[in-house]
C-alpha cells in the first residue's frame, strides 16, 4: 500500500469544472476529408472584437473581407499539416481553429522524416497561395509588397489573398518553437543530434527569438504579438524542461501554435455521456495516464525513503531522499489545507 491509499493522504474528489478545460470552449464546424474542423469561442470573441475595433472606419468591409480570408488560409494550413501527417502514414483527426493560429492536431510516425514532412505541409499551403495571388498582381500591373510591417487591408481578394498568406508564411517561419520554423529547425537538427539535444538547441533558439518578438509588440503596440511572444517563450521552457529530464515527445502533437501542455483531462470512462472520446479528449487521456503514472513512481519512492528512515533514521538520508521527502511534506499539508477549506 502506498501512502497515497492511507486515510491521511485522501481528499474528496472534485468534479469537473467547465474551466479545467478550456480547449473545450468550441463547437463543431464539420469536417474536411475526414478531420473535425472546431472553433473556438476566444476566436469568435477576436473577430468580432476587430470589426467592432473599425466599425466607423471607411474600411470596415475590407477589414471584415480580410477577416474571412484569414480564416480561410489558417484553416486550410492546418488541413495542409494534417494531410502531410497522413502521407507518411500518421493520425490527424482534429483542426480547432484558435485566434493565435489554427492547431492541427497530428500524430505521425517517430521518425524527424515524418514530423519534418508533417510541418512543411502546413507553410506550402501558404507559400503556393502566395506565389499564385503575387503572379495575379503582377500580371495586372499592380505591385507586388514585400516589407511584412507595412501591409495593410488589401483592396480586392487577389491582393488580401496574398498579404495574408505572405503575413502567415513569415510569421509561422519564426524560429520559436512550436512554430513551424521552430520545429522545422528542431527536427533538421534531431537528423543529426538526436531529438533531445536538437530540442535543447531549438528551445534555447525559441526562447531568445520569443524576447525579440516580444520587444517588436512592445515596440509597436502589437498586443497579438506580446501574446504569441509570451505563449511561446512558456512554450519554450516547458519543452526545455521535459527534453532535460530525458521525455520525449511521444503524444500527438498540435502543429502550429500549441498550448495543451499543462490541461489536465479525464480518463475515457468519465467522458460526458459515454461517448467515444475526441481527439483532443485521448489527448488529454494519455497526459493524464501520464501524470498517473508518474504519480505512481513518487509514491514508491516516498515509501521507500519512509521505510529507510524507519530502519536506519533521518539522519541516514541523503540530500536528494530528505528533498523528496519534503516535496511530499509539503503536498500533503495543502492536501489537508484543501480537505479543511471544503469542510
Amino acid at each position: 500500500m502506498t501512502y497515497s491509499d492511507r486515510d491521511w493522504y485522501r481528499s474528496t474528489p472534485r468534479r469537473p469544472s467547465f474551466f479545467d478545460n478550456p480547449f473545450g470552449w468550441s463547437w463543431r464546424l464539420g469536417r474536411m476529408q475526414g478531420i473535425t474542423v472546431r472553433l473556438h469561442l476566444i476566436f469568435i470573441i477576436f473577430i468580432v472584437a476587430e470589426i467592432l475595433r473599425h466599425l466607423q472606419s471607411p474600411w470596415l468591409w475590407w477589414v471584415v473581407q480580410g477577416q474571412l480570408v484569414l480564416f480561410g488560409m489558417v484553416l486550410l494550413h492546418e488541413l495542409g499539416h494534417c494531410l502531410a501527417c497522413r502521407r507518411v502514414g500518421g493520425q490527424a483527426d482534429e483542426i480547432l481553429m484558435w485566434p493565435l493560429g489554427g492547431l492541427a492536431f497530428v500524430s505521425p510516425p517517430r521518425n524527424p522524416r515524418a514530423f519534418l514532412i508533417t510541418t512543411i505541409g502546413g507553410p506550402m499551403v501558404n507559400l503556393v497561395f502566395c506565389v499564385l495571388a503575387a503572379g495575379i498582381l503582377l500580371l495586372t500591373g499592380r505591385s507586388v509588397p514585400i516589407n511584412p510591417l507595412a501591409l495593410g487591408y488589401g483592396v480586392d481578394v487577389v491582393h488580401e489573398l496574398y498579404v495574408v498568406n505572405y503575413v502567415l508564411l513569415l510569421f509561422n517561419l519564426l524560429p520559436i518553437y512550436p512554430l513551424d520554423g521552430g520545429r522545422l529547425f528542431q527536427e533538421l537538427l534531431w537528423l543529426k543530434l538526436g531529438y533531445q539535444r536538437s530540442t535543447l538547441i531549438a528551445t534555447q533558439v525559441g526562447m531568445v527569438g520569443a524576447l525579440l518578438l516580444g520587444c517588436l509588440g512592445l515596440a509597436r503596440g502589437e498586443w497579438l504579438l506580446i501574446g504569441v511572444a509570451i505563449f511561446g517563450f512558456l512554450t519554450c521552457w516547458q519543452e526545455r524542461q521535459m527534453a532535460r529530464a530525458g521525455l520525449e515527445e511521444t503524444e500527438p502533437w498540435a502543429a502550429g501554435y500549441d498550448f495543451t501542455r499543462g490541461y489536465g483531462g479525464l480518463p475515457a470512462d468519465q467522458s460526458a455521456g459515454g461517448r467515444k472520446p475526441g481527439f483532443i479528449q485521448r489527448r488529454q487521456q494519455g497526459r493524464w495516464a501520464k501524470r498517473q503514472e508518474e504519480l505512481r513512481r513518487q509514491e514508491q519512492e516516498v515509501d521507500r525513503i519512509l521505510a529507510k528512515v524507519s530502519r536506519e533514521g533521518l539522519a541516514r538520508l541523503t540530500r536528494r531522499e530528505k528533498k523528496i521527502l519534503q516535496q511530499a511534506t509539503e503536498h500533503q499539508r495543502e492536501q489537508d489545507r484543501h480537505v479543511g477549506r471544503r469542510d
